[in-house]
Order: C-alpha cells, then structure tokens, then sequence
C-alpha cells in the first residue's frame, strides 16, 4: 500500500453508476425537525443555493448527495465559505462529486451547494449502499479490515481508494496528517486493513464487498 503527503485543495470523485439513494430520499423533502439526529434533507438540488449554518441549518458534518441523474450530466459542488462573503479568497474548502462527499460546517459559514443536498452524517447510513462516493468508518462502515471490488471487468480499468484521518487532511487545510491509497486493477477485490474509526475512506469506480 502506498503512503503520500500531499494537500488537496479539491476532491473529484468520478464514479460509474448514479446514487441508488436518490429516489429513497426524495420522499424526505417536505419537513421534520431541523436538529441533529433527523432526516431531514438540506436544499433542493437546485442549480445553485446557500444554506447558512444557523438555527435552521445547524453546524456539524453532512453527506452532501447528488441530484443529478446520470453521470454524464456533469458533477454536483459543495463549498464552504468562511463567511457570508462569497469570494474565493473566503473559500475554506469545496468539493466536486459525482454521487456524493463529506463537508463539515461550523458556525458563521455558509455552505453552498450545485446540485445537491445535505443530510446529516448520522442520519445517512444508507450511504454504505453506494458503490461510489465519500464514506465515514465507523458510522457508514464498521472500522477494521474493509473489502472493495473493482466495478469493471474490463482490461485496462482501475478503481482507487483514498483513505484520510479526517476532513482538514482531504480537503488540504492540514499539511501534517498522512493518507493512503491503492488502485485495483478490473474487478479485483482488495482488503485494506485496520482501518480505525473515524478516519474517511473515498471510492472511485470501487463497491465494498459485504
């Protein structure tokens, strides 16, 4: 397994198949109790939308999911702003995907989204369904050694997985925290281990074997 430093001011995740969830959560719209814990679903999908952390949209960490339908219609975004001023020198982090990704907001940012929404990490677990996308150990997958399998049986295809010890090492905001990565060539499966809770795992054309 190799082991790198580097920082990364930008996450794309470029998977094979659209969000199995999307139909699931699009009965979710329509109310609940904005706190943390429910499921309630953040945005609407809409080309662009801003959602100020506050009584309404409270801080911590969201599984941010695509709305779009199919993978050819581009990538969605996800970009904290410091403040309320939307220049990129107030950018704390953004991110680009294609099924879905972690963001974590904090008061007095604002989080804005490109067709997507929001829902709070511990209120997704049906998240550990996809094939592709941002996962959190310990909450979507159990901590330990964990299986992945190439989606494509095709020569010459590859899978990547990218493993960070929290959200400031995968968006670049920390230059002291290590990752690790691997490809696996085709349909071939890979066990990566010991794997703590905690830490985020991120799958490009990769499905975790149950």
């Amino acid at each position: 397994m190799k082991r790198f430093m580097k920082l990364i001011p930008l996450v794309l995740v470029f998977p094979l198949t659209s969000c199995a969830l999307f139909d699931k959560i699009a009965g979710f719209f329509g109310g609940g109790a904005k706190e943390e814990g429910d499921t309630t679903v953040y945005g609407t999908g809409a080309e662009s939308e801003t959602l100020r952390v506050g009584p309404q949209f409270p801080e911590g960490e969201y599984v941010v999911f695509s709305r779009l339908d199919n993978a050819e219609a581009g990538t969605s975004e996800a970009v904290v702003y410091k403040n309320a001023s939307h220049q990129m020198t107030n950018v704390y982090f953004a991110t680009s995907f294609k099924t879905s990704s972690i963001v974590k907001v904090s008061s007095g940012q604002d989080l804005v989204l490109k067709y997507a929404v929001a829902i709070n990490i511990n209120s997704s677990p049906e998240v550990k369904t996809f094939k592709n996308g941002m996962f959190k150990v310990g909450t979507h997958i159990a901590a330990g050694d964990i299986k992945v399998k190439g989606l494509s049986s095709t020569a010459g295809t590859t899978g990547m997985f990218e493993i960070y010890k929290n959200l400031e090492a995968l968006y670049g905001l920390a230059t002291d925290l290590s990752e690790y990565s691997n490809v696996v060539a085709g349909d071939a499966e890979y066990t990566i281990k010991n794997v703590p809770s905690g830490y985020y795992l991120s799958l490009t054309n990769l499905e975790i074997v149950k």
